[in-house]
């Protein structure tokens, strides 16, 4: 069963790269195709303006194959579900729980079912955390994708001026040139890529690009807070007002003793607050910037 799981994994991997190899190379020969005249598109098609003959159809078919239009699975709630069911480590368990049963159960003239009813608990519990790690990751990616907007215009065609998202994979798309790599990049930055792009299509290209929002900043908390996890914030901000994003602390946070981790010239530090001096006016609020996080025990 081990041995089975790689080997599907890695078709599925390599089926994934020829679809986005195959749909690249189609739509560079469809943006190819936009600036030919009506007469040099015939041409390269090999078409007149009638369309093809009933024997030239034919013949294309048996030279290209038919067209076949596929569907992929969605992502519903029941995949995901699956999905967190069956992984490697519950199929293990699966198995060693029927191993258990024909031992214990089966086979024994004492039958026992605590230790299979233990495995399955664990498989179900296992399967439980799975899915509710995967539906809560799933919200944190759809608030990050709007992390910032730019608009990049183009002066010789107002078609291809664009307002954009950059996308969580630090990607933006354009028309003509796709998918361009913007994150960690500055406007001056950008603008230049965009150009050298762009060049290929259009002569001397006037390109302008601009921070319309800014939604990267980010924090993290974690521990004994009603909601943990990322939360998104304009500007700096500071510990008070990230417990009460947080949704305030549990029952069984120690309020006087909470970690901040922060990044500073490339180092770690660390910082310890008092929940209560602050409340108190005895401390000051510690101010919580982008990249921090706080942990509370």
């Amino acid at each position: 069963m081990k041995g089975l799981i790689p080997v599907n994994f890695k078709s599925k991997k390599k089926l994934s790269k020829q679809i986005l190899k195959n749909k690249h190379e189609t739509e560079e020969k469809l943006r190819n195709y936009a600036f030919l005249t009506t007469q040099e598109l015939l041409e390269s098609l090999s078409v007149t303006p009638a369309g093809l003959t009933t024997e030239e159809s034919e013949n294309r078919q048996e030279e290209y194959g038919r067209n076949i239009i596929t569907v992929g699975k969605k992502d519903t709630v029941l995949h995901r579900l699956w999905e967190a069911s069956f992984n490697p480590f519950n199929l293990i368990l699966i198995l060693i729980a029927v191993i258990t049963y024909f031992t214990d159960v089966v086979f024994s003239t004492q039958p026992d079912y605590l230790t299979v009813s233990i495995i399955l608990t664990l498989v179900c519990l296992s399967s439980l955390i799975a899915f509710i790690q995967g539906q809560r990751s799933n919200k944190t990616v759809e608030k990050l994708s709007e992390m910032i907007s730019n608009k990049a215009d183009v002066w010789r065609d107002e078609q291809l001026s664009r307002t954009v998202p950059v996308r969580i994979d630090g990607m933006i798309s354009l028309p003509l040139i796709n998918d361009i790599q913007a994150a960690g990049l500055t406007p001056l930055q950008l603008k230049q890529v965009i150009v050298n792009k762009l060049q290929g299509y259009i002569d001397n290209p006037t390109v302008t690009v601009t921070v319309r929002e800014a939604n990267s900043y980010k924090i993290f908390i974690s521990g004994e807070v009603r909601t943990p996890g990322v939360q998104l914030i304009r500007s700096e901000t500071t510990l008070l007002k990230a417990i009460i994003a947080a949704g305030g602390f549990t029952e069984w946070a120690n309020k006087r003793k909470i970690l901040i981790i922060s990044n500073e010239n490339g180092k770690e530090k660390r910082t310890w607050a008092n929940y209560n001096k602050i409340i108190d006016g005895d401390s000051p609020d510690v101010i919580i910037r982008r990249g921090d996080t706080i942990i509370v025990k």
